[in-house]
C-alpha cells in the first residue's frame, strides 16, 4: 500500500511541478515496473507499450489534424463559409445558419472541432457581432456548432470508437450524419429565437 501511494504521490507531484507529459507517464509506470514486477525482463514493457499504438487506424488522426491545418490556412474554410452564406445568408438571422452550415461542412471534411472553432471562428465572430447577435450567444453558437464535427462523418472520433470497440465504422456514420443534422436544426432554431429576440 505504502509503494502504491508513493508511485501516485510521486505522478501528483510532477504533474504539478510541470514536468513533461511522457515522464509523468513514464517515471511511475517504471516505478510501478520495478516494484510489484520486478522479475518481468525490460523489453516486455518496450513490446507491450509498441504493440499497444502500433495499428494503422490510429493513422487517421494526424492526417486529419494535417487535413484541418491545410483548409484552416487555405481558402476552403472561407469558400465553404460563402457558398453556406449564399444559400441561407438572405433569411433573418442569417449569420447564424451561416455559422451552422459552415461548421457543419467544414467539420465534416476536417473532423476536428478544435480546428472547426479556429477556422470558424475568427471568419464570422465579427459578422455576428455586426449583425447584432449577443456577445455570449455568438461565441456559444461557434463553440457549440464546431462540436458537430464529431457526429458528422468522416470524424475521427468515430472511426477511433469503432476500432477500440469493433463497432462498424460504416454504421457509425449513418448514426452520427442523423445525429448531426439533428443537432443542426436544434441550434437553428436557437438561432431563429435569438434573432427574432434581438
Amino acid at each position: 500500500m505504502i509503494l502504491l501511494f508513493t508511485v501516485i504521490a510521486t505522478a501528483v507531484l510532477m504533474l504539478v511541478c510541470g514536468f513533461e507529459m511522457f515522464l509523468v507517464l513514464g517515471v511511475p509506470a517504471i516505478m510501478t515496473k520495478q516494484f510489484f514486477y520486478g522479475s518481468l525482463p525490460d523489453p516486455v514493457i518496450v513490446q507491450k507499450v509498441v504493440g499497444g499504438i502500433n495499428h494503422s487506424t490510429l493513422l487517421a488522426i494526424p492526417f486529419f489534424i494535417l487535413a484541418a491545418e491545410l483548409m484552416g490556412d487555405g481558402q476552403i474554410a472561407r469558400r465553404l463559409t460563402g457558398l453556406v452564406q449564399s444559400l441561407v445568408g438572405h433569411r433573418k438571422g442569417g449569420i447564424g445558419y451561416t455559422v451552422i452550415g459552415g461548421s457543419m461542412a467544414f467539420g465534416s471534411v476536417s473532423g476536428s472541432a478544435p480546428a472547426t472553432v479556429a477556422a470558424m471562428g475568427r471568419m464570422v465572430y465579427p459578422e455576428m457581432r455586426a449583425a447584432g447577435f449577443r456577445d455570449r450567444f455568438s461565441l456559444g453558437l461557434i463553440a457549440s456548432s464546431a462540436e458537430t464535427a464529431l457526429l458528422v462523418p468522416p470524424s475521427i472520433t468515430l472511426i477511433i470508437y469503432g476500432w477500440m470497440t469493433g463497432a462498424s465504422v460504416a454504421r457509425l456514420f449513418v448514426a452520427g450524419i442523423a445525429a448531426g443534422l439533428v443537432l443542426g436544426l436544434v441550434f437553428a432554431v436557437l438561432v431563429a429565437v435569438e434573432a427574432r429576440r434581438s
